[in-house]
């Protein structure tokens, strides 16, 4: 089950009427349900069952290979079976970080159980999923070597540990400070790291804390010009406390990159300071790119 992006955003829609039909049908055939419940998500490596940093926030149930709807995480889920079933679930996740475009994710493999049902009781379904390759990240800053090169901006990635703030995962993560004296940032992916353009799209995922937004930006060269794209804007995480929780985000790279070489497909991150600003403060985990 993998599908291109406008065919995921349209499903979505199509299958959001389900959960009325299946409420109507339930009170139509005079039928009881039987209840499951879906735990939120997590995402497992192939090779060693690690987990992956992942934000998996919808998921396509499919009873016996009938679809019943898109659903959050945690919601108790009407099911006209009983006995044997086979439970599937599509993880989906927020495109570009928007909370209205949600898409089943093309690089997740399809979640798929069997459990007892019992007319009137409540089955709890605790999905783990996997890439349908395992995805290294492209930066995970645990070297001292980095993925990205600096041709622009005052200031570079900062490896820092645990004793400097919370690290997303492993030993350290990467930040970002700016000040008066470094006001700017721009990184650039390395050009010996090109990414091919495939059937199935291209997605940038960043683990991210911040107090300020940065930018996502896209180059490629087409007949011997570059192209530069500002592609999008990613809001802060600080909340009203003060607190910088971390975020995990889905970019789609691929649609701008639907043209030129292989060889030249790049993405920056860009910040400034911003609004008579003198400090922020982004720090960055597992930049993975899936293609």
């Amino acid at each position: 089950m993998r599908y291109g992006i406008k065919e995921m955003t349209l499903r979505a829609l199509r299958t959001a009427p389900l959960l009325l039909l299946l409420l109507t049908s339930c009170e139509k055939d005079g039928g009881s349900p039987a209840f499951i419940r879906v735990r939120t998500p997590i995402v497992q490596h192939n090779n060693d069952g690690s987990e992956v940093t992942s934000s998996i926030t919808d998921l396509w149930v499919f009873v016996n290979d009938e679809p019943i709807g898109v659903w959050q995480p945690n919601r108790r889920i009407p099911v006209l079976a009983d006995g044997s079933t086979t439970i599937k679930l599509i993880g989906g996740v927020r495109l570009n970080g928007i909370t209205d475009q949600r898409i089943q994710y093309p690089y997740f493999a399809t979640y798929s159980t069997t459990v007892d049902l019992e007319v009137g009781a409540e089955t709890m379904i605790e999905p783990v999923f996997h890439y349908y390759e395992d995805r290294l990240p492209l930066e995970d800053f645990e070297d001292i070597g980095e993925s990205f090169i600096y041709t622009a901006g005052d200031t570079v990635f900062k490896h820092y540990d645990s004793g400097e703030g919370p690290v997303r995962s492993g030993t350290y993560s990467g930040k970002i400070v700016l000040d008066p004296e470094h006001p700017t940032f721009h990184a650039l992916s390395n050009p010996t790291d090109p990414f091919i353009l495939g059937s199935s799209g291209t997605f940038l995922e960043i683990d991210y804390r911040s107090d300020t937004r940065f930018l996502i930006g896209l180059t490629f060269e087409l007949n011997g010009q570059t192209y530069s794209q500002p592609y999008l804007f990613v809001a802060p995480t600080k909340l009203g406390d003060g607190t910088l929780p971390w975020k995990h985000i889905y970019v789609d790279l691929g649609t701008y990159w639907a043209s030129g070489g292989d060889a030249t497909r790049k993405f920056y991150i860009a910040a400034a300071l911003e609004n008579g600003a003198t400090s922020a403060y982004i720090a960055m985990d597992n930049i993975r790119v899936t293609h």
